[in-house]
């Protein structure tokens, strides 16, 4: 059964919709009609696997908000095949003979998937990721925990339940925010070993947000040239430059992000102390922003860091 020779496994809110939208321009790489198939972390949140139990399973929310945009999706009753993927894909009972059947690249193409919250997978079901798939390339997008937190909680509150920013109260947002689960979830390096401790080095890219927000072009030839595809394509980078599935503009009110900060200072200190960088950039401004409200001891304040320069091969 063909599976996917690369996923792009997250994390959430890093830049997994703008890479989705530019790798499928590239015609060398196949990608499912849908971002997020959810298979694995589905079957690890013992979500239903037919049709009648996820309709009615209360964890089943993303599927069924997928659902109901593509009803209203003209393409899909045009495009017979297009038909045809979406009536397995939302009506299939979900095994590994479905989730196969769900990539379907040409003979030059290879084929991949865009799930960021498989990143987070206890190593159980990385294993089994490995056992189906041993030769897959990943994919590990990060992002300074402190804006990912805080860009979940917006995009969650106000574009998925749709509220009003006045609607909900602050504490509430505080409490959001200073959520045990969102925390854990940040600390990406505990996320990072069970994919590193199942496939080699060679089939782990990791990229950072700030590579997608400084040098887009520069990180789709990266990502090109670890997926083994040509980068000299010139409509691959198209809308390289476009921001795609932006959250809403709410700056993070700041007794928010000195708790976040805070929380999160130990997972930025061994981030720098592995990439440098761009996650050396997050921890000096985590720093200076907890120095400016007093909300650093001189016990957990860095004595210094590395260059203040970075770049997209950080």
């Amino acid at each position: 059964m063909p599976y996917p020779d690369f996923l792009c496994i997250g994390a959430n809110k890093c830049g997994t919709t703008w890479f989705h939208w530019n790798l499928k321009r590239h015609n060398q790489i196949s990608l499912p009609y849908i971002k997020e198939i959810n298979y694995f972390d589905n079957q690890a949140d013992s979500i239903p696997n037919g049709f009648i139990g996820r309709l009615f399973s209360s964890k089943a929310g993303t599927w069924k908000r997928q659902l109901k945009k593509q009803l209203y999706i003209s393409n899909n009753y045009k495009d017979i095949k297009r038909m045809k993927w979406m009536i397995r894909y939302f009506f299939g009972f979900r095994s590994d003979k479905w989730y196969s059947s769900l990539f379907c690249p040409t003979n030059d193409q290879i084929s991949g998937e865009v799930t960021p919250s498989y990143y987070c997978l206890d190593y159980e079901h990385v294993e089994r990721i490995h056992k189906l798939m041993p030769d897959c390339k990943i994919i590990f997008l990060m992002r300074n925990p402190v804006e990912q937190i805080w860009s979940m909680v917006k995009f969650v509150s106000f574009k998925v339940l749709n509220n009003k920013f006045n609607d909900v109260p602050h504490i509430e947002l505080k409490k959001l925010c200073d959520c045990s689960d969102r925390l854990r979830k940040s600390d990406y390096l505990m996320h990072l070993s069970n994919w590193e401790n199942l496939f080699p080095k060679e089939n782990i890219l990791i990229g950072f947000y700030d590579e997608i927000k400084d040098c887009p072009e520069e990180f789709l030839r990266k990502t090109f040239d670890f997926l083994g595809v040509e980068h000299t394509q010139d409509n691959a980078y198209a809308v390289a430059q476009k921001v795609i599935n932006s959250g809403p503009k709410l700056i993070i009110p700041d007794d928010i992000r000195v708790i976040l900060a805070q929380k999160t200072y130990g997972i930025l200190q061994r981030l720098h102390g592995r990439f440098g960088g761009y996650a050396t950039k997050w921890l000096e401004e985590e720093t200076e922003f907890l120095r400016k409200h007093s909300a650093l001891s001189e016990d957990e304040s860095p004595s210094s860091l590395r260059s203040a320069k970075y770049c997209c091969t950080a």
